[in-house]
This record gives C-alpha cells, structure tokens and sequence, in this order.
C-alpha cells in the first residue's frame, strides 16, 4: 500500500524532473563576458544596429518571460507537489526518510536564496537594459547588456543547481524504496 503511493509521486517527480531538463537547455546562456566598458567600435555598433538591438531585446523579453515562470513553477511544483508530499507520506508511515528531508530542504534552500533571487536580479536588469534609448546611450545599453548577461548565466547556474539536486533526490528515492520493499519481504 505504501509502495504504491510512493510510485504515483514518484512518477510525477520523475516527469516533472524530465520536463525541467528538457527545457533548462533552451534557456542557457553560453560564456558570460565580464563587465566591461564599451570601446567607440562597439559603441558605434549599438548606434548602427540600435533599431535591431530594440527589436531583439524586445522579443528575448518576451520569449524569457514565458521561459522563466515556466522553468520557476516546474521548480516548485518539484517541491510543493512532489518532494512535500512524499516526505510527509514515508514520516506518517514511520519510516526513516531523514536524508529526502535534507535534501527537500536543500533544494528549497536553494530555490529561495539563490534560484528566485537571480530570476528576479535578471528580470531586474533585463526591464532596465529594455529602458535605455540606444540612440542617445549606446555605452550604457551595451555595458547593461553585459550585465545582464552575467545575471543571466547566474540565473542558469542557480538552474543546473536546483536540477543537481532534484537528482539527487531521485537516486536517494530509489535507494529509500528498494530499501523500504527489503524489509517489506
């Protein structure tokens, strides 16, 4: 009876896990360039290309928007639907779970300070960047592109984080079921 529950949850962890990896690709950044400050070449390049730079912009705000709400509720549909549940299910039925509670807390732990808060720092600067008139700032549109660029790969990196450890909690699963169903014999 208790194995199966812990397979239902255990099948909407394992495609909501599939799901996130699937897209977390799509929304990587590459190499992130340090903060620099922009030559008169590169300046004279956002002035030349400014209409090109609004419009691309424009639509990578756009298309990360739906991306970033997508990626962050599959995040905490991980956590709130999948991790909670299960672990309130192995601690109602008496069973040591204590290493998923150490892992749902480190995930969580790591979607509140570091996930969340570079979703909002990007966000932040991505509406900023979006402000700047090309024409008439082309030095700051192009070091505030910079910028959040690097707030774009810290976005990233706190992904890949949170992945890392849905894993580990899927493989620490796998060793608490085939453990629960040894002493079940």
């Amino acid at each position: 009876m208790i194995i199966r529950g812990m397979k239902r949850y255990y099948s909407k962890f394992s495609l909501v896990l599939l799901a996130a990896a699937i897209v977390l690709p799509f929304a990587s950044v590459g190499v992130a360039r340090a903060m620099e400050t922009a030559t008169e070449e590169q300046v004279g390049k956002v002035k030349n290309r400014c209409t090109q730079l609004e419009s691309s912009l424009n639509q990578l705000e756009r298309s990360d928007a739906l991306l970033r709400n997508n990626i962050g509720n599959s995040y905490l549909t991980i956590s709130q639907k999948l991790m909670v549940p299960m672990n309130q299910r192995i601690a109602a039925n008496q069973l040591d779970g204590g290493k998923l509670v150490q892992i749902s807390a480190e995930y969580k732990k790591t979607y509140d300070e570091e996930f969340y808060v570079n979703y909002k720092n990007y966000e932040i600067s991505l509406n900023n960047t979006l402000k700047i008139n090309c024409k008439n700032e082309p030095a700051e549109l192009f070091e505030s592109i910079a910028a959040t660029r690097e707030k774009r790969s810290e976005l990233y990196d706190s992904s890949r984080k949170i992945i890392t450890i849905a894993k580990e909690y899927n493989s620490e699963y796998k060793k608490f079921k085939t453990e629960v169903l040894k002493e079940s014999r």
